[in-house]
Parts: C-alpha cells; sequence; structure tokens
C-alpha cells in the first residue's frame, strides 16, 4: 500500500520558490535473516530505547522462540528513505482470555505478533496506516489470522491507527488493560526509596535489611552475574531457587533448549544481562534478574525465592540490594517493574502507565467466531471485575490463587 507526502523547499522569508515534490509512502514485509541484516545500518538508526525491539535481541527471540515461524517485519519507505521498521513475528500459540487467574479460552491461532515497542521511526497517521495496511494485506492472503499489536498506549497513534486500520466486526472487543510500573533511581538506596516510599514503609524495608544481616552475620552474599564466563554457575544456582519458588510453579528458569537461557547468553555477551543472587549460608536463597538496556534495567526479567528462608524475606532482601546497586549505576536511571498489580510495584514504583494488547482478525467465519467467543469472555471478565470492585473485593480470586501456589511450593509441590 501506498499514499504521497508533500515536500517543499522555501526561503528564509517563508516563500515557496519551487512547486512541491510529492514522494510516495509505500511498505513492504522482509521475511527472512538476511534481509533483516540488510537493513541493520536503518534499524540501529531508528532504534530506540526498546531491548525487545533492538535487532540482536529480536533475530535471537526469531532464532529461539518455540512459537515463532518465522520474521515479518514491515518497511515503510517515503521514496527510497526508510522512515519506519515494525520489528514483527509470524508465531502460532494461544491467545489467552481470562477470568481472573484462570484462562477458560485459550484457542490456538496464526498472528503476526509485533515485539514490545516494537514501532520504530515516524509514528505519522501516514506511516502508520501503510504499516498497518500491508499487516492487514498479510491476513486477507491468509498468512495469519490476526494481528497482534502487543502492549501499546491505549490512547497513542498506535492504538489509533489499529483501530482505524480494520473492520469493527474483526476488532477484538473489551481488551483487558494492564498496568505497567517503574521506579525514577536516585543516587543512593535511601535517596530512591525517598522518593517513591512513605516513612513507614521505608522503616519496613530498613529491617528486612538489618534481619537478615543480623542472622546472616558473615554468612550472607550478594554475587551480581553478568560476565558469560559465569552463565553455567548462574543457571544452576538459579535454577535451584527457581525449582522450589511459587512464582515459578516448579517450572525451570533455564532449561537446555529453553528461549530464557538463550536470550540470557545473547544478553551476556551484549554485555545487557545481569543476574543478583543472594546466598544465606553459601545456599541460593533468592534472585531477581533483567537486562540493562537504553538506561533502564528490567525487560524480560524474573524474580523468586526459596520458601525455606520466607522467614526472612529473601525476595525482599535481594531486590532493595537490587536497587542500591542499580541507585549507584551511573548508566541506569529507571528499574522498570514491568506489567500486572502485585504487591510490591504498588508501593515501590513512582510512575504508573497503561498499556493493552490488541488484535485484528482476518477474514472468514473462523476467525470471526473466535473474536466473538473471545470478546464474550472479556465481556464476563469486565463485568466480574466490575462487580468485584463494588464490594471491594476485586483482587480477592488472583489473591487467593497465588497463595495457593505459595503454599505448593512451601510443601514442595508442583502447580501442574
Amino acid at each position: 500500500m501506498s499514499s504521497t507526502a508533500a515536500v517543499s523547499a522555501r526561503t528564509s522569508e517563508g516563500l515557496d520558490v519551487r512547486p512541491s515534490v510529492v514522494l510516495p509512502t509505500s511498505a513492504r514485509t522482509v521475511t527472512t535473516v538476511d534481509e533483516i541484516e540488510a537493513l541493520r545500518p536503518v534499524w540501529e538508526r531508528l532504534q530506540g530505547r526498546s531491548l525487545p525491539a533492538d535487532i540482536d535481541y529480536f533475530l535471537a527471540v526469531a532464532h529461539h522462540h518455540p512459537q515463532v515461524v518465522r520474521p515479518n517485519v514491515v518497511v515503510v519507505e517515503r521514496g527510497r528513505d526508510v522512515v519506519a521498521i515494525v520489528a514483527a513475528y509470524l508465531q502460532r500459540g494461544w491467545i489467552v482470555h481470562r477470568l481472573g487467574p484462570w484462562t477458560p479460552y485459550h484457542p490456538t491461532v496464526t498472528a503476526i505478533a509485533t515485539a514490545y515497542r516494537g514501532f520504530l521511526g515516524e509514528q505519522t497517521p501516514e506511516v502508520l496506516g501503510a504499516a498497518f495496511g500491508e499487516l492487514q494485506h498479510s491476513v486477507e492472503r491468509r498468512e495469519a489470522d490476526a494481528i497482534h499489536v502487543r502492549y501499546v498506549d491505549p490512547a497513542g497513534p498506535v492504538a489509533r491507527a489499529a483501530r482505524d486500520g480494520g473492520s469493527s466486526l474483526r476488532r477484538e472487543r473489551l481488551v483487558p488493560i494492564r498496568s505497567h510500573w517503574s521506579l525514577s533511581l536516585g543516587e543512593t538506596l535511601d535517596e530512591t526509596l525517598t522518593r517513591a516510599c512513605s516513612a513507614t514503609t521505608r522503616e519496613s524495608l530498613r529491617r528486612t535489611i538489618r534481619k537478615v544481616e543480623r542472622t546472616f552475620e558473615g554468612r550472607f552474599r550478594l554475587e551480581v552475574y553478568s560476565d558469560p564466563a559465569d552463565a553455567e554457575r548462574m543457571f544452576a544456582d538459579i535454577a535451584a531457587v527457581a525449582s522450589r519458588s511459587y512464582q515459578r510453579h516448579g517450572d525451570a528458569v533455564f532449561g537446555p533448549p529453553d528461549l530464557d537461557r538463550a536470550l540470557a547468553t545473547v544478553g551476556l555477551e551484549h554485555g545487557w544481562y545481569r543476574a543478583y543472587v543472594v546466598y544465606l549460608d553459601d545456599i541460593p536463597a533468592a534472585y531477581w534478574t533483567g537486562y540493562a538496556y537504553g538506561g533502564t534495567f528490567g525487560w524480560r526479567g524474573d524474580t523468586g525465592y526459596d520458601p525455606r528462608f520466607r522467614e526472612y524475606s529473601p525476595g525482599t532482601y535481594v531486590l532493595l540490594r537490587l536497587i542500591a546497586a542499580l541507585s549507584e549505576d551511573p548508566a541506569i536511571s529507571t528499574f522498570d517493574f514491568g506489567g500486572g498489580d502485585v504487591d510490591y510495584k504498588g508501593r515501590l514504583a513512582d510512575t504508573r502507565w497503561d498499556e493493552v494488547d490488541m488484535r485484528l482478525f482476518g477474514p472468514g467465519f473462523k476467525n470471526l467466531g473466535l473474536n466473538a467467543i473471545g470478546s464474550s469472555v472479556q465481556l464476563l471478565h469486565h463485568g466480574l471485575r466490575s462487580t468485584a470492585r463494588l464490594v471491594g473485593a476485586q483482587d480477592t480470586p488472583t489473591r487467593l490463587h497465588r497463595r495457593a501456589l505459595k503454599k505448593r511450593s512451601l510443601n514442595g509441590e508442583s502447580s501442574r
């Protein structure tokens, strides 16, 4: 698809000195690693501060993600100049429709899914219109069942273009809005906590630090893994904690063919990845991982603690030691907690914003049915949440589910 843009030359007095030059705007799709590598110079020029849209991270996901069939990158050009890139994948997997912590409907579809903050370059209506036109063209050719635009600002230009880019019958309705949280870092732990927390909360957090360090005096340490040479030890120690933690539900973090292992390896090689592990009596007790990229730490991070040490709050302890280390790092200004309404995020974060997933389905009765059923589940979800909010119990099902997972973890049971 293509459109046009007018470019005029003017004198210092603001008068046109020649007729406007009309440059066509067009979009095309590239699907191979060689084609993407050929875009590397312009991709890196357009690249912002989003790790998932970094070309090397993007290619690692394309290679290792079990659901990704191939890359599906849209290139928007004005004349011969690339003005925007949409980093996306063709992937086959579940669409998850939730009712509280449960997933009663999760059909498998083939979708073109955008990377997080994967719209690089210009985001004018003209450019986004060309990009969505190309994405829709792929769906019309039955290459995919749907377009999945991931975690965008519901009031931003990408969301507006998605709403304008397809039939209302094909657009998923009542999509859930997710809270995203971050913490602005000071130069010290105390300065950071003073910005974000009440005096009561700060004192409670300091008591956690004192309790661990007094109880395990001379027998605690924090290791920060960021060197590729330490990868295997890091993988093993984190796995030892994760196998017991309720956060992982008994699942491994780094299995041999695992996506997270591959991405952590790429992150270590590029100097992005860091893992903070607390040891008590030489036993790994808690960990927090993440990527430092574009002045932000977080991204695809993971955390967990060994419930055998729960009375010492090792998860809170490793978080505080991590915040202290990040506060002293001049290259990091923001700690991204990610999405969701977990208690600590609301207590510690000083910035919150909304994000939403949007799906545009392709033609055909199958896709209309997928959209109708999914939208109906979302309608029920919103109705139940509204009712629970009226009685002050909107988080009760999720809290009960999390409490059950913690109990299973303490008893050494898997959630599966």
